[in-house]
């Protein structure tokens, strides 16, 4: 694990744009000098530390911190960041952002497989349901809540009837 940084006022940060952007150039220059390997092969091993960190981290956010197949996410946004991680190219700003770079790269991946899962289990659950098996819990609670809903739209709909002919018995 990486020496914590102490920045601005007492944080820790556990990755330093200037020391990424360093190992990001770095790892520019293996991979000119040598155009036939892959972008992974050519990354520094502090970067790949880092970007592990990176994924890690983002991994405990609330939004993605509670799914039972985060370390498949982490595994993916690795995946993912080995082969485009080295598209960043510093030169083209004034003050270059790595880190929001990765970050955006971990977060469509994490949206991705999340939604690759959600699909998955519909199949799962539309299966369990064409033979007569229970579906997941979440299936099962949703099915639950359109029922309920429905219910309550059909005794608003008898509610609203009963009103519709107390009018017409008092206008006769």
């Amino acid at each position: 694990m990486a020496t914590p940084i102490i920045g601005k006022k007492n944080s820790v940060k556990y990755l330093d744009k200037k020391e990424m952007v360093f190992e990001i150039v770095k790892s520019k220059k293996k991979q000119e000098e040598n155009p036939d390997l892959l972008p992974a092969e050519c990354m520094t091993p502090r970067l790949v530390e880092m970007m592990i960190e990176l994924v890690r981290n983002y991994s405990k956010h609330p939004s993605f911190g509670n799914y039972s197949y985060r370390d498949d996410m982490v595994m993916a946004a690795l995946e993912n960041l080995m082969k485009h991680g080295l598209k960043f190219d510093p030169s083209k700003y004034e003050e270059p952002n790595p880190f929001g770079y990765y970050t955006m790269i971990t977060y469509r991946c994490f949206i991705t497989f999340i939604r690759g899962e959600n699909k998955e289990r519909d199949i799962k659950d539309d299966l369990a349901e064409e033979y007569e098996q229970l579906p997941s819990f979440g299936r099962q609670l949703n099915n639950e809540i359109e029922q309920s809903l429905d219910n309550i739209q059909i005794e608003d709909e008898m509610v609203s009837k009963k009103k519709k002919r107390k009018k017409a018995k008092k206008t006769n």
